[in-house]
């Protein structure tokens, strides 16, 4: 049982210092998400601005 406990309590002190290596990880993908967040918002602009034209065009023509 004892033997048990500390093969248990080894594992997961591992597994704790594991996890502190895979934070590199997430920052980079924090930064993609961020720079596809930022490119959605953009194109979300250019499309909005494009349908106020269109649409000025169109009422300016009736």
């Amino acid at each position: 049982m004892t033997v048990l406990i500390i093969i248990l309590l080894a594992c997961s002190v591992v597994l704790f210092l594991l996890s502190f290596m895979q934070k590199g990880n997430s920052k980079q993908l924090e930064n993609e998400m961020e720079e596809i967040a930022s490119q959605l918002m953009q194109e979300n602009f250019e499309l909005k601005k494009t349908r106020v034209y269109s649409r000025k065009y169109i009422e300016g023509r009736c």
